[in-house]
């Protein structure tokens, strides 16, 4: 045994000393006297746990995109996406009247935007956080338009 210095309370205490090799000991006697069989049987049949992650894939901008006639604007898209593969970003908004026209830069890649309604803005080969600037221009349109964004798994 080992005894501490008084305290300031005026006691001491007693503090056993263990080695490393008689903790071992300790721990096979008590493996011994706890039942070896069930470790042993724990040991050979053992578990798997197993977890599944669901895909998640989201393009958030910082505020509204809506185009109007004449108007100008930038801002920053969050993408984030879990799938391995990657993912794609695709804005949707309404078909573009014959007269109408605008033109997105997104992260640094200028995109007329097509009448049909729909343009692929981003494409990732890997999971990733990323944000990504984007600015409006050259807008003529007849009635505002909103750009919603879509991020999906490839």
């Amino acid at each position: 045994m080992f005894k501490a210095p008084e305290t300031s309370f005026g006691r001491s205490l007693c503090i056993p000393r263990l080695s490393a090799v008689g903790a071992l000991r300790g721990l096979a006697l008590g493996g011994l006297l706890l039942g070896q069989p069930g470790a042993a049987m724990a040991a050979s049949n053992g578990f798997k746990v197993t977890a599944t992650v669901p895909v998640t894939c989201l393009a958030h901008a910082d505020s509204a995109i809506t185009l109007t006639d004449g108007g100008s604007g930038s801002g920053r898209v969050t993408e984030s996406c879990n799938k391995i593969g990657g993912y794609t970003v695709v804005a949707n908004y309404r078909p573009l009247g014959s007269d109408e026209h605008a033109t997105l830069i997104y992260n640094g890649v200028e995109i007329k935007l097509p009448a049909k309604g729909s343009v692929v803005l981003h494409v990732s080969s890997q999971a990733t956080i990323v944000s990504v600037a984007y600015t409006i221009s050259d807008v003529h349109v007849n009635s505002p338009i909103n750009l919603e964004l879509d991020a999906q798994p490839a």
